[in-house]
């Protein structure tokens, strides 16, 4: 304790020995004088300027301070429905990135503490989804936002023919960004480098011994970035469980954070965001969900619309699963007379496992499709094997639904989602045996929606599979009276009329087929 009366000296503060700011000038005979402090904002000759990093902090700048400027990017978070949209600006360009809210809230938590010159709240971190969902662009947000160093880890700057070099380069990379720190260390598309060891066992060859060196330093080197308040991330499109599992561990790049593809309504939010008007963004957005579209797929329409040219949506490659958002959805009254009252939103982030039964497994796909849409829940469609784990990411770190087409998928897949997924899971067709609760067929829908029942199965079919019913045709199928028959035209038009129009012929062609 200090006796009353006793006066203290001010401790003096230090002298900076670096100091990097984001400006859009030198400045740097305007900051001497001025105390600066890691994560603040300080006036210098009436501009604004943000101190990324000064050490010690506080400090004050002196002639011998070594000054390091860099633009002054500007960043703005909205949050949307289960989305943030990332305003950035900065002297080069303004743009726009959207993310799930879970993955950007574990993205920021690991990072913001480097706004304040403190250690990240792990050394590394692993982003992981399918190609052009902005694994890059989250990258150069990080190192843009924080005003981190960035050190980019590649082949080129690494791999090299001559014996020992590839090993003394990356540990050079390593060294540069310790000197530099706060740092980032990026490994974009890092599966060169991060391959598992086991699947190398067997296979010894010199590009083997050079490939394990190098996992053993980036083992070494990793933790010892945080301790210099630095940071190192990854990213891959290949899945975790053939990445080394030594990299996962606590105290390296941990639990993997998963960028899936974009939603509707992030698809519909950025192109209005660039200039597509709202009825545009609406129509497109829709069919760009139904297809598995990537942001980078967005971004390419867009350009495309501003050039006057037509979208081809076709030549889009999906990843086996989608987000679909359909344009029709159950309506309340619809949805409480097939749920009878029940909340399925309950459901969510519960491992619950629904069976829709019936024949007719492309029109009740689409209807079930139409009847969760309808209850707000985000919703992710697998129709084949492929991709079937990232499907299964995407609808934890969504909170949604995920819906199995298991006529499409392997047996094989269809077990690991039901003993592994944490989510609720629909099987719409034959679950093969696997365990869950028949939570609709056909006579239970039929009983259900009373009367409506066909309009609304026919309503969901052309919403989900882009058809349209001229009015001859729906008033003719409509009015069969037999529902074997209705059900064999309707599934049939799913199989075969994808994005056509149909006709009354057409209908009474299929209903003798």
């Amino acid at each position: 304790m200090v006796a009353k009366g006793l006066v203290t000296e001010p401790v003096p503060i230090p002298a900076c020995k670096h100091v990097r700011i984001g400006s859009s000038r030198p400045l740097l005979r305007e900051l001497a004088g001025l105390v600066v402090e890691s994560g603040k904002v300080v006036d210098v000759g009436g501009e604004r300027v943000k101190v990324y990093h000064a050490s010690p902090s506080p400090s004050v700048v002196t002639p011998l301070t070594e000054v390091e400027v860099v633009p002054w990017y500007r960043y703005r978070v909205e949050e949307m429905k289960g989305d943030v949209v990332v305003e950035i600006s900065s002297p080069e360009k303004r743009d726009y990135l959207i993310y799930p809210r879970t993955s950007f809230e574990e993205v920021l938590h690991v990072v913001e503490p480097l706004a304040e010159g403190k250690r990240p709240r792990a050394p590394g971190m692993l982003l992981y989804g399918p190609p052009g969902t902005g694994k890059t662009s989250l990258i150069e947000f990080v190192s843009n936002a924080f005003g981190l160093y960035r050190v980019d880890v590649t082949p080129d700057a690494v791999l090299s023919k001559y014996v020992g070099e590839s090993e003394q380069k990356l540990a050079k990379l390593f060294e540069v960004a310790k000197s530099r720190a706060p740092s980032l260390v990026a490994m974009d598309d890092a599966e060169w480098i991060a391959v598992s060891r086991e699947g190398l066992a067997g296979h010894i060859s010199e590009g083997t011994t050079v490939h394990l060196s190098l996992m053993n330093i980036l083992l070494r080197r990793i933790p010892e970035l945080s301790e210099h308040g630095s940071l190192a991330i990854m990213s891959t499109n290949v899945k975790p469980s053939l990445l080394d599992p030594a990299l996962l561990r606590p105290g390296r790049h941990g639990r993997p954070i998963f960028i899936p593809l974009p939603s509707y309504e992030a698809i519909k939010k950025i192109m209005e965001l660039k200039g597509v008007d709202e009825r545009t963004a609406d129509q497109l957005a829709r069919r760009l969900a139904s297809v598995g579209a990537s942001m980078a797929d967005v971004n390419e329409v867009v350009e495309k619309l501003k050039l006057g040219r037509p979208p081809r949506l076709e030549t889009i490659v999906g990843q086996g699963y989608i987000r679909p958002f359909p344009s029709y959805l159950l309506s309340e009254e619809d949805v409480r007379k097939v749920l009878w009252g029940y909340d399925v939103r309950a459901l969510v982030g519960h491992p619950a496992r629904l069976s829709v039964v019936a024949g007719e497994r492309a029109v009740f796909l689409a209807f079930t499709i139409s009847l969760l849409a309808g209850v707000g829940v985000p919703l992710v469609l697998l129709r084949s094997s492929r991709g079937f784990d990232e499907a299964v990411s995407t609808a934890e770190v969504v909170r949604g639904f995920l819906i199995v087409d298991t006529e499409a998928v392997e047996q094989g897949a269809l077990k690991e989602i039901h003993s592994t997924a944490r989510c609720p899971v629909v099987y719409v067709g034959n679950p093969g045996g696997l365990q869950s609760y028949r939570w609709l067929d056909r006579t239970r829908i039929m009983n259900r929606l009373g009367a409506s029942w066909k309009e609304v199965l026919l309503k969901s079919v052309e919403s989900f599979y882009d058809v349209r019913f001229e009015e001859r045709a729906r008033a003719y199928l409509l009015k069969m009276a037999k529902e074997d028959a209705f059900m064999k035209v309707l599934e049939q038009v799913a199989f075969g009329f994808q994005g056509l129009a149909v006709t009354e012929s057409d209908v009474k062609s299929l209903e003798v087929a």
